[in-house]
């Protein structure tokens, strides 16, 4: 059983009928795992393989915390449903913590707990910081600043 994604972008009936073209079920499935499965087809249609590898331990014990079942899962569609997961984590926090530009976050692992102002987020929940120098972290990983009373 699977858990609905519910902020990841799904497929559209357009790349839906584009998978219809090559024998491919894109229906339901979000962008990342229908990419997964062109390549795959295109990993064995077009180059011949015959081995596409299976999901990983990791991430088979990864998923299945998130109700997925990777059992007869490719590497590749593996790797994209985990990819998933975490973008739909980041993208939970971002909307549930009222992530945005100008909020004061601590990242969890850090264990100084620096404060961190955000100055933009992608798509995807990597958040970007002011002063930056590239510095960045996933949503999933920031909690908001209690301000001192």
């Amino acid at each position: 059983m699977r858990k609905k994604l519910t902020f990841i972008e799904k497929v559209s009936s357009k790349q839906v009928d584009f998978g219809k073209k090559i024998g491919v079920d894109l229906r339901d499935m979000t962008l990342d795992l229908a990419s997964a499965k062109i390549e795959d087809w295109l990993s064995v249609e077009f180059y011949g393989q015959s081995e596409l590898g299976h999901a990983t331990a990791r991430q088979t014990e990864l998923a299945e915390k998130f109700g997925y079942d990777l059992a007869t899962s490719t590497r590749r569609e593996a790797a994209a449903i985990i990819s998933d997961i975490m973008t739909q984590l980041n993208l939970e926090s971002v909307h549930k913590q009222n992530l945005k530009r100008g909020v004061k976050v601590t990242n969890i692992w850090d264990p100084v707990a620096m404060r961190l102002v955000i100055s933009s987020i992608t798509g995807d929940g990597l958040c970007f910081f002011m002063g930056g120098n590239g510095k960045r972290a996933w949503a999933r990983n920031l909690v908001i600043c209690e301000e001192p009373t």
